[in-house]
């Protein structure tokens, strides 16, 4: 790549990219080389940008991001520590604690109720989420119809108590979200028990 100067560090290759113009899409300046990756199955690791060198920590944000991105995306040629510095630092906080003491009571709650009940609460309060607590997006995303979506948020704000217009508890309850995918994925510790 022009502009850029590699080494070979710990069986890997790193490669210094600098540029006085911030790059937003490492996959367009990636492109020249994502041929070659592909036919002999390389992947990147892409870090945060540094202002120095002595920053970079031998790839730390490179490296973690592949090990991250494998397991949740493996079939991707390129990772961007910027996708997955979440996942890290739920890797780095909940090493050696338990889930419950950072995921969300009202959540632990509603997974309580679903796990009797049925899980489409859960399946529509995630959804609800994720589409940025936009409920006719909801309702598309579930393939439901809208009242359907309102029905079930209002069960949801009935059994958690927890009032979602509110962007903390939305903040609370997507980062809670967030613990158990990781959980999901790298099970380093002991299953939530529901029970």
């Amino acid at each position: 790549m022009p502009g850029s100067y590699g080494f070979l560090y710990r069986n890997s290759i790193f490669l210094l990219v600098g540029t006085n113009e911030r790059i937003t899409d490492f996959q367009v300046t990636m492109d020249p080389v994502l041929s070659e990756m592909r036919k002999y199955t390389l992947i990147a690791g892409i870090s945060n940008t540094f202002s120095s060198v002595l920053q970079m920590r031998h790839g730390y944000q490179a490296r973690k991001a592949i090990e991250l991105g494998r397991v949740l995306r493996k079939d991707e040629p390129i990772y961007r520590y910027s996708d997955y510095s979440i996942y890290h630092m739920m890797e780095l906080s909940l090493a050696g604690t338990e889930l419950e003491n950072f995921c969300q009571p009202e959540l632990i709650t509603l997974m309580q109720y679903c796990k009797e009940n049925g899980g489409e609460l859960l399946e529509t309060l995630q959804a609800f989420l994720k589409c940025g607590r936009n409920k006719a997006q909801t309702a598309k995303a579930l393939d439901v119809h809208l009242n359907t979506v309102k029905y079930r948020l209002t069960q949801i704000s009935h059994i958690t108590k927890l009032d979602l217009d509110i962007d903390d508890n939305a903040l609370k309850m997507m980062l809670s979200f967030k613990m158990l995918e990781f959980r999901e994925h790298f099970p380093v510790l002991e299953p939530l028990d529901l029970g």
